[in-house]
């Protein structure tokens, strides 16, 4: 049986799902009928009662179907049809999704390849959880805590900049404008690297002045590499479900084109 099929019985095989219609008193008894009527229980309902505008819930009600209609029995001529269309539709997109693997890879590999480079004080290595560990070596608890001490505020930063990038005119700290003041200190490469990204959140190459100095200020105070060690796990989370999306998306629109075809030209 098709994926597609599976997906259609899960969306609509519920008989009974008057459990998952939670009742609102800003609905109308007849509203509240037509939700409980049998022409809507042969629709998987799961309406939160903030949703009481009865248009909203209408909508909401009836995504299944519409979901479940995007993998209807097709006709071979249909899928032919479909097939093209989502080849040169999708091709380019899968193109470039399929373009980002190495450069993931590179960057991934580039940051691991910092463990070992650079000066170091050495001692223990910072504990940064099991989804950090997936991107990062843990650096030293003195190398992370040196870093943290030598960072400058936002503005001491900015004010450093060398950087031609537009929002380093602005104001925002970039990885090479920080990267070059902690490397100036004696920093270590990998602590820099990890503290960067743990400032970013692992949303990309530069970070917002009061979000920079909010952060470093709690890794000053009490947080300390405690702190640091939850930013760059809460940065890793990021990056994995941004990798995560990007292959789903890789894999859905290539099993489109690759399913469409089978249907459309295969016997």
């Amino acid at each position: 049986m098709k994926v597609g099929s599976l997906l259609a019985i899960a969306f609509l095989g519920t008989e009974r799902c008057d459990a998952f219609t939670p009742t609102s008193p800003t609905l109308s008894h007849r509203q509240q009928a037509s939700l409980h009527s049998p022409a809507s229980r042969s629709r998987l309902r799961l309406l939160p009662v903030e949703f009481a505008e009865p248009s909203v819930a209408a909508a909401i009600a009836d995504a299944p179907l519409a979901l479940a209609g995007l993998f209807r029995q097709v006709t071979p001529g249909q899928a032919r049809g479909e097939f093209w269309f989502q080849f040169v539709a999708g091709s380019g997109g899968l193109g470039i999704g399929i373009a980002q693997m190495p450069k993931i890879a590179k960057e991934i590999g580039s940051v691991r390849s910092l463990a070992g480079e650079g000066p170091t004080l050495g001692g223990d290595a910072v504990s940064i959880g099991p989804l950090a560990g997936l991107f990062y070596p843990p650096p030293a608890v003195k190398d992370v805590e040196k870093v943290i001490a030598k960072t400058p505020s936002a503005v001491s930063i900015s004010k450093q900049s060398k950087s031609p990038s537009y929002f380093a005119a602005q104001g925002y700290i970039v990885g090479d404008d920080f990267t070059t003041v902690l490397s100036k200190a004696g920093c270590n490469p990998l602590a820099i690297k990890t503290a960067f990204d743990a400032l970013t959140e692992g949303k990309g190459s530069a970070v917002e002045p009061d979000i920079f100095d909010e952060k470093i200020r709690k890794w000053k105070g009490d947080g300390g590499t405690a702190a640091y060690a939850a930013d760059l796990q809460g940065a890793a989370v990021t990056k994995i479900i941004s990798y995560g999306t990007l292959i789903f998306l890789i894999g859905l629109v290539g099993d489109l084109i690759i399913e469409s075809g089978i249907n459309g030209f295969v016997e």
